[in-house]
């Protein structure tokens, strides 16, 4: 009845009139909830925009001065810009400002804007953070450059969007920093994006429900123990499924590792979207070294892989198609993985781990284990060596076809050999149906062909 405190007011209850308690936006008339300068009671406070018209470093109409001005107002803020018309570039001697307070960035607001960024940060003495928030952030349509450690840093950021931001590192041919840093941030979400020359496109570490779609990765990315195209680490379930929704991004052809899913549990990931699929990727090709990879789960539970494509096109016998580590309770069907040096590779999983209707072709080592796996109904052909179980373990290797019609050679046939202990006394004599990959024409069946919409060895 507008006479509500801020214990009691609620989404539900009649809004408050402006300048009375409120419990959330949705209480306010016409303007957003904010804490009073006690951080106690909650107020309707009107929302701000700013100007930016000119591109001094500082200074009144500077962007520099809206950020600040913005982080003065507790509520969702507008920086907009106006600077004559067409491309313009914010030469930068030093970091900007924090955001400490929601605010919205918003280059799609210069004059002459048509769909392509036209508002550049030029950040000219290779500043470590470009922009910075430690609440609530829209950017929109900006691009970020010459930064040296994060292009975007997000951290306690809830309800952040990043869309049609280009961050790229400050040394050409040199990889560098993170397009986007996202800390224990909830309800992110990252779209249309273009990284480049930077060690990993986009870190996400902590929070909840993250979304990463359709940007462009293919010059960002290397290998270590938080770098990739991709780096998730333990994001938690909301009101997403898995804590996720990956799916339309671009990877690199180049020597990298690509995606790396740390600490993260309940992931359907798959090639193509559909039913409870939460990370989408489209086909990971040419890994380039012995230690980089196409996708890889560290300490990832209760997980599946699914009719993913994973060739290296140039056969280099380098990097692993599928790398899975410390993880439990992995299903993984109908992958493609070729031409690298291991076409899986699988070290200190525990639980209950299986692969089946997967081809492992033409790399070193088709399956290198030292867990307990079951691989059956499976394709394992022209590998130097088909699976190799080291330590005191057994792989269950049954009804697979080893590239040729009496087994492997292990088993006293002419196909893929085994090392280890491997248990394949149940082969079959032809490929198995469900491991062939479905293909309407020949050029989805590189060095294969398609015959009854299957593509057949």
């Amino acid at each position: 009845n507008g006479t509500e405190s801020d214990a009691d007011c609620g989404g539900g209850c009649e809004k408050c009139a402006a300048g009375q308690k409120c419990g959330q936006n949705s209480d306010c008339t016409s303007a957003s909830c904010a804490l009073d300068s006690q951080q106690q009671i909650k107020l309707c406070v009107a929302a701000k925009t700013y100007t930016v018209n000119n591109t001094l470093d500082q200074g009144v109409g500077s962007l520099r001065w809206a950020m600040t001005e913005a982080n003065k107002n507790p509520t969702l803020d507008t920086i907009k810009f106006s600077i004559g018309s067409g491309a313009k570039s914010i030469d930068l001697q030093s970091g900007l400002p924090t955001l400490t307070t929601p605010t919205i960035i918003d280059g799609r607001t210069q004059p002459a804007y048509a769909g392509s960024n036209l508002i550049t940060l030029n950040f000219k003495q290779n500043t470590l953070v470009g922009v910075a928030a430690n609440d609530a952030v829209e950017l929109y349509s900006l691009n970020i450059v010459n930064v040296g450690s994060d292009g975007v840093l997000i951290d306690e950021g809830h309800d952040s969007v990043v869309l049609q931001v280009v961050s790229n590192g400050p040394t050409s041919g040199k990889r560098e920093g993170r397009g986007v840093r996202v800390v224990n941030s909830e309800r992110v979400k990252i779209a249309n994006c273009t990284f480049i020359e930077r060690t990993t496109g986009i870190q996400v570490v902590g929070g909840k429900d993250l979304t990463v779609t359709n940007n462009d990765i293919t010059k960002s990315g290397t290998c270590g123990p938080e770098g990739a195209s991709l780096y998730v680490s333990n994001v938690q379930a909301g009101n997403l499924a898995g804590g996720v929704n990956i799916a339309g991004n671009k990877f690199s052809a180049d020597g990298t590792c690509h995606v790396l899913l740390h600490k993260m549990s309940n992931l359907v990931i798959a090639g193509a979207a559909g039913g409870t699929v939460n990370v989408v990727l489209e086909p990971i090709k040419g890994h380039g070294a012995t230690t980089q990879n196409g996708l890889i789960l560290n300490t990832v539970s209760s997980s599946s892989v699914k009719d993913l494509d994973l060739r290296d096109p140039s056969n280099s016998g380098q990097g692993s198609g599928l790398h899975v580590e410390k993880c439990s309770d992995i299903t993984i069907e109908q992958v493609l993985s070729q031409g690298h040096l291991n076409g899986i590779y699988a070290a200190d999983n525990t639980g209950t781990n299986i692969i089946r209707c997967t081809q492992l072709n033409t790399n070193g080592f088709g399956f290198y284990t030292n867990s307990s796996w079951k691989l059956e109904d499976s394709i394992i052909k022209g590998n130097t060596k088909g699976v190799v179980a080291v330590v005191a373990i057994t792989v269950n290797a049954q009804k697979n076809y080893w590239g040729a019609a009496n087994g492997s050679k292990s088993a006293g046939g002419s196909g893929d050999t085994t090392e280890g202990t491997v248990d394949e006394s149940n082969h079959v004599s032809t490929p198995p149906a469900c491991a062939l990959r479905p293909c309407a024409n020949a050029t989805q069946c590189p060095s294969q062909t398609c015959v009854n919409n299957k593509c057949q060895l």
